[in-house]
């Protein structure tokens, strides 16, 4: 099959229009007439989670993509025995330019599948190269260094990686550039890096960076885990700050995405009226879109302060002869705590577990640790390593539809619920996360 070993190039123009349409229509250069059905060519949101249209080759190698959606985007082409080829398409005003897609035969075992810009200064091809490159290089490297582990290891307990030289590298960068737009998607690098391992970067420099990205900023179409990455760092000022996003952004998919994230923080945080007030109009103006559809299956059952903890029964992994009981608990103040070992934000909460159970233990105070997880013996052999979890332990499996996961509307992970001596739910979701489930125990035995 000599076809297959050849390179594909691809041009295309890129022109976003003033009335907020994005047309991209180009030509496969170099491809056997043959072959045109087997390329397909993809214009995808930013996270590649959505496709907003998708065409394979006219028999004239010739193409044309068109999208409603403005900001950040992305061309995917895929052609049988090439590797694929993804290209960030920053649409900042009325764009025109030409992009060659080389595709790199799988036969050559090397993923050298690249985008070029005819105007390589452009912000534009610019951005796509940063933006493009980073997601590569960053996702192989961590893949690579999970697999080696996992092969010396047996298992990804205790598996990270040091992001150190990546971080200081960016931060220089960032220093450097004068572009705000190839600016702010570095910021979101270092971002990044800082949620997924806090020790490689700066803590201060990731806070003060990470608010100079405007809410109309199309970065931040190129970045799926809004929810987690300003939730976890800035909790006092992200639903704020998601709230000028939502009335800033241009994009009808991308805006329904963050109203979804809006309403999982007040389902989270317990803040009802919020909750209620974001489903409306999620569900009223973006009923077409997928964030609806998700965000639909929060609705029941919607647990917050002050209500009665669900009914459970669940067997301890330490005494299979022992039961976990809502009836046994009366009197006692406890912390339900939803985790798994395949979930870095629960692996980050041990040390805080830890820590309030040894401060409060000697009040009455304990922690049921239920693991959602797919292997029983996983969540046995992390115990015997770092984290003991020297408290009561139940395992459900991992299946999203259980009875116990609906009962207690669990929407993520960790996800921990306290309790109180009559059964009350005191708090719960992320203003349980880190620090603050200590200063929520202090409040309670006013330590």
């Amino acid at each position: 099959m000599r076809l297959f070993t050849r390179t594909l190039v691809l041009s295309v123009l890129l022109v976003r229009w003033s009335y907020a349409q994005t047309n991209i229509s180009g030509r496969v250069v170099g491809l056997d007439p043959a072959l045109a059905d087997s390329v397909n060519i993809t214009l995808k949101d930013g996270s590649g989670e959505i496709i907003y249209s998708q065409v394979h080759l006219s028999q004239n190698s010739t193409f044309h993509l068109s999208s409603g959606e403005t900001g950040g985007l992305l061309l995917e082409v895929t052609c049988p025995g090439f590797y694929s080829a993804q290209a960030a398409l920053l649409t900042i005003g009325s764009t025109s330019d030409t992009v060659e897609i080389h595709l790199s035969p799988t036969a050559r075992h090397q993923h050298d599948s690249r985008v070029t810009f005819h105007d390589s200064t452009s912000i534009e091809a610019r951005f796509a190269l940063l933006h493009m490159k980073s997601r590569f290089q960053m996702s192989v490297r961590y893949a690579e260094e999970r697999a080696e582990f996992l092969e010396t290891h047996g298992d990804i307990n205790g598996f990270k990686v040091d992001w150190r030289d990546d971080a200081n590298s960016i931060a220089e960068e960032i220093q450097g550039e004068k572009e705000p737009i190839l600016r702010q998607e570095l910021v979101m690098q270092y971002y990044q890096i800082s949620v997924a391992s806090p020790e490689s970067t700066s803590k201060d420099s990731a806070t003060k960076w990470i608010w100079e990205i405007p809410p109309d900023s199309p970065v931040w179409c190129y970045h799926s885990n809004l929810y987690g990455m300003l939730a976890l760092g800035h909790m006092d000022t992200y639903p704020a700050f998601l709230d000028r996003m939502i009335t800033a952004s241009q994009g009808r998919q991308f805006r329904a995405r963050l109203l979804s994230d809006r309403a999982r923080w007040a389902l989270a945080t317990g803040d009802t009226a919020t909750f209620l007030q974001t489903m409306d109009v999620l569900t009223t103006g973006y009923s077409d879109t997928k964030w609806a559809t998700e965000a639909s299956r929060l609705v029941h059952p919607f647990l917050h302060p002050g209500d009665r903890v669900p009914t459970f029964n669940l067997l301890s992994i330490d005494d299979t002869l022992e039961s976990i009981s809502s009836a046994k608990m009366v009197g006692k103040v406890y912390l339900i705590d939803f985790w798994g070992t395949w979930c870095t934000p629960c692996i980050k909460q041990m040390p805080y577990l830890h820590k309030a159970y040894e401060r409060f233990k000697r009040k009455g105070f304990t922690i049921i640790s239920i693991a959602f997880d797919s292997d029983i013996d996983r969540v046995m052999r992390f115990r015997r390593k770092k984290w003991h979890m020297p408290w009561l332990n139940a395992f459900i499996g991992k299946d999203y539809h259980s009875s116990t996961i609906s009962t207690f509307g669990v929407r993520h992970f960790p996800y921990p619920i306290l309790v109180d001596s009559r059964g009350t739910i005191v708090a719960l979701g992320e203003t349980l996360w880190g620090e603050q489930l200590e200063k929520a125990l202090e409040n309670y035995f006013h330590d």
